[in-house]
């Protein structure tokens, strides 16, 4: 369709000399123009002239290039005995031959005695020049309209690509539409990412590729090629040689481009490589500045999901990847294991020997979870020293002996220095959600829930959350009505109550009473003071409360302070 287009608009360009063309020889009957290809692109009669058209085809390649020295004017008489003269037209200098012109007279014309050759061939030279210029700047815009389609195809992906990023969940399922999208683009056999340390591998294979052994490929891209990439900043395009005697698709050939992903202290971390282009064609600056772009989009959506410290996923990306795990469970008997970590005595660490001490701690732990980590399960630091693990497609039993294996190695988290240590412990919560669960954010409050309740008796332990346990379903309703307790401190909201103290012995008679502290819900109903003194204890908002009553209670005496002075009341707070 491009070379069609192509034609067009030159046999378009070269039609507009056809007056200059006649007025400078009238006495020809017509003019042709041929491309390189020996076709008649065009003719200013209009009509298709087979013995002009066998004449062009028989002639030597050198001369419809314009290469020999006897090329520049030929002049031949046809079978019909009409003369032709065929002059070489060129682009910007004489070796860059595009095309012959092709000049026809009649046979009287051509045996005239004023017939000739290099006279005709002065006068006809401008308009050849012409001729050649049109058809050079016509090739020119033809390459720069190409070259304009293939930069707006590429921006369309990118600004594809952009909204999916901000738009779209951080998990793997957006590193995978960033891979799948630009291998389609270019075309590719085998796109995938590779970050070992982040134990991430996403890919995305075309039907021809199917069978191929992918863990080979990625094994020889982690340890052959890989290596390359360290000092290198931008994409990389190698030749794999083919392999002799085999008929593996994957052993044919094909060039492969390789794009770093740098970390934040500027080391190649891993690789997006995308492997052989099912069309066989090279890779060009084109393609190689696309993958600029998009790696860059990689490496943001990375450094967004992952904990700069430990390196592991961070809560935006491992909430994220909880809601993508729905996707994957399979029937109600199946389930997922959220397990929740928090470490003991990490504050005291930091207070004895420094905040860097307690960074070191968290930087052991996080290694710990990924030298323990199954393939079925990814792992999180949520806060500083709070952690999680999204254990697939498991049973309670299994994420029981993971913590197991996790705690046999707390020896590591002892930290010492000079004559001093401290060993830091683990207190560690388990929930469970699967197909039916409504909310796959409560797994995740559910496991803390169950470390918390771990932490509260007696630390360095495993709890699992229990519907039927109820201290942990008195953490849960904490949890939930602590929020509100905020809020009511944030409006003023409370209610305050004088309660009588009333005397057994009559002969006293001063006035006495106990201020009370009453908080309603959002529906307006009383919250029993136990739920509501429970919350307030565990989640540190007593002395807040404590501060508020005292400031509201003198306030409020202070309006009747006059009445009160006379009557001599008393109360208690």
């Amino acid at each position: 369709m491009t070379a069609d287009v192509h034609n067009i608009i030159t046999r378009r360009n070269i039609g507009s000399a056809k007056g200059l063309l006649q007025s400078l020889v009238p006495r020809a009957q017509c003019f042709c123009f041929y491309d390189l290809n020996r076709s008649c692109v065009w003719s200013s009669d209009g009509v298709d002239d087979y013995e002009i058209d066998n004449y062009v085809t028989d002639l030597p390649d050198d001369v419809v290039a314009g290469i020999l020295p006897d090329s520049n004017l030929l002049r031949r008489t046809l079978t019909s005995g009409r003369t032709v003269l065929v002059l070489p037209v060129y682009g910007d200098n004489s070796d860059n031959g595009l095309g012959l012109l092709v000049s026809v007279f009649s046979k009287n014309a051509g045996k005239s005695s004023s017939f000739n050759p290099s006279m005709l061939k002065k006068i006809l030279l401008p308009a050849v020049q012409v001729i050649g210029e049109t058809i050079r700047l016509n090739e020119q815009l033809g390459e720069i309209v190409s070259r304009a389609d293939i930069a707006e195809k590429e921006l369309e992906l990118v600004y594809r690509v952009d909204e999916k990023i901000h738009g779209v969940s951080r998990s793997h399922a957006g590193l995978a539409q960033l891979i799948g999208q630009s291998g389609r683009f270019l075309g590719i056999a085998y796109s995938v990412l590779l970050l070992p340390s982040k134990r991430i591998r996403i890919s995305a294979t075309h039907s021809s590729w199917k069978t191929v052994d992918r863990k080979v490929l990625d094994k020889y891209i982690i340890e052959q090629l890989l290596p390359k990439l360290e000092s290198q900043r931008a994409p990389v395009v190698f030749e794999v040689p083919p392999v002799e005697g085999s008929d593996n698709i994957a052993d044919q050939g094909y060039q492969t481009m390789l794009c770093p992903l740098i970390d934040r202290t500027g080391n190649v971390e891993g690789v997006l490589a995308q492997l052989g282009r099912v069309d066989k064609k090279s890779f060009d600056k084109s393609h190689m500045r696309f993958m600029s772009h998009i790696v860059r989009k990689v490496e943001y959506v990375i450094e967004q999901s992952f904990d700069v410290m430990t390196g592991l996923m961070n809560r935006s990306g491992f909430e994220a990847q909880l809601h993508e795990s729905m996707k994957s469970l399979m029937g109600n008997e199946d389930e997922h294991q959220v397990i929740y970590f928090d470490l003991d005595n990490l504050q005291l660490v930091n207070d004895t020997f420094g905040r860097e001490a307690g960074d070191e701690v968290i930087i052991r732990f996080g290694q710990m979870l990924e030298d323990e980590l199954p393939k079925n399960a990814v792992a999180t630091r949520l806060t500083g020293d709070d952690f999680a693990i999204l254990l697939a497609h498991s049973s309670v039993e299994e994420a029981l002996d993971l913590t197991t294996s996790v705690r046999s190695k707390g020896e590591q988290l002892r930290y010492l220095q000079g004559d001093k240590s401290l060993q830091v412990t683990v207190s560690i919560g388990i929930a469970n959600f699967n197909s039916r669960s409504t909310d796959v954010s409560d797994a995740l409050t559910a496991s803390r829930i169950a470390c918390d309740s771990a932490k509260d008796h007696g630390r360095d332990r495993v709890e699992v959350y229990d519907q039927d346990n109820q201290s942990i379903i008195r953490r849960y309703d904490d949890m939930h009505l602590v929020s509100e307790i905020q809020k009511t401190l944030d409006t003023d909201g409370f209610e305050l109550q004088a309660q009588p103290i009333v005397s057994l012995n009559k002969a006293i008679e001063q006035t006495r009473f106990e201020i009370l502290l009453r908080m309603k819900d959002s529906r307006g109903d009383n919250i029993s003071t136990d739920a509501f003194f429970s919350a307030a204890e565990r989640y540190q908002l007593m002395p807040q409360i404590d501060r508020w009553v005292v400031s509201a209670t003198l306030s409020k005496l202070g309006e009747h302070s006059e009445y009160l002075e006379k009557s001599g009341a008393s109360f208690a707070i």
